[in-house]
């Protein structure tokens, strides 16, 4: 698939991750010793099962309130995920919790402004692409073009081969005019971010920035993601990294079998945090 290929995770950073509940035990120390727990995860497929319909997707009011009362422990917590900054503010609607949307081009928490962590022509050249993939693309029925505020995704769950093809076609041309533009390839979707260095890392790293939280010190960072681009996070980050569903071809240090087990990991933070 040429340029779509590009962000697929490589094998050299692989691993054979640990069961996390079953480690769990081995763990405790190290999250006692911590001065700071920082929590950041992603929400499809992590806090809420994936959906045929993206739009059809739920958070269990039990997971909700987990996070409600996490965010009123001394903890540093985030929800960084592929959707729209608006979208994870109107299902989350949390204080004291950080939201990093458009797979971390634009970071804000409750009653603060939103922060871009791309350029104003970064973003004006995502609405040209916009404009164009949803007129090249209008036809294809199944083919979804989902608009953030600072990236677009490809939705072609469900389509033929032939659309999928001429989809793909069609967003390669497109890509020809806009060398910076990188593709981030999910769950059948095509995420189009405005350069290289976009992405949930480096909205993570902006946050504990601001959190005042460097490098060193006695902090423990967790993640928890299911998708391809969860795995930049897990290949860079020192500290618990989850991979939800996936046992093999990941860079993560630790897995959980389910959204369920994820549920079970922050009963289990609620209890061990001070």
């Amino acid at each position: 698939m040429g340029r779509l290929h590009t962000e697929k995770a490589v094998a050299a950073h692989l691993t054979r991750p640990q069961h996390l509940l079953a480690a769990w035990d081995e763990l405790l120390p190290r999250l006692r010793r911590s001065r700071r727990v920082c929590l950041f995860t992603d929400f499809d497929g992590t806090l809420a099962p994936i959906s045929g319909a993206p739009a059809a997707v739920r958070l269990a009011p039990e997971i909700r309130r987990l996070l409600a009362r996490l965010a009123k422990k001394d903890l540093v917590l985030g929800i960084v995920s592929g959707r729209s900054l608006s979208y994870l503010r109107r299902r989350f609607r949390l204080r004291g919790i950080w939201y990093a949307g458009a797979h971390g081009c634009v970071v804000g928490r409750h009653g603060q402004p939103d922060h871009f962590l791309v350029s104003a022509n970064e973003r004006a050249e995502m609405r040209a692409v916009i404009r164009r993939l949803s007129t090249r693309l209008a036809n294809l029925r199944g083919i979804v073009v989902k608009a953030k505020e600072a990236s677009v995704a490809v939705h072609y769950r469900g389509v033929s081969r032939t659309r999928c093809r001429a989809a793909r076609q069609a967003l390669q041309e497109i890509l020809m005019d806009f060398p910076r533009m990188r593709v981030l390839p999910g769950k059948k979707v095509w995420e189009l971010m405005p350069n290289a260095s976009a992405g949930k890392w480096n909205a993570i790293r902006w946050i504990l920035r601001q959190e005042s939280i460097g490098r060193r010190g006695q902090k423990l960072l967790f993640y928890i993601g299911d998708d391809v681009t969860d795995e930049q996070v897990f290949r860079r980050m020192n500290g618990i990294s989850i991979a939800v569903g996936k046992r093999t071809h990941t860079a993560a240090r630790y897995y959980l079998r389910s959204t369920a087990e994820v549920r079970t990991l922050l009963e289990r933070l609620l209890v061990a945090l001070p």
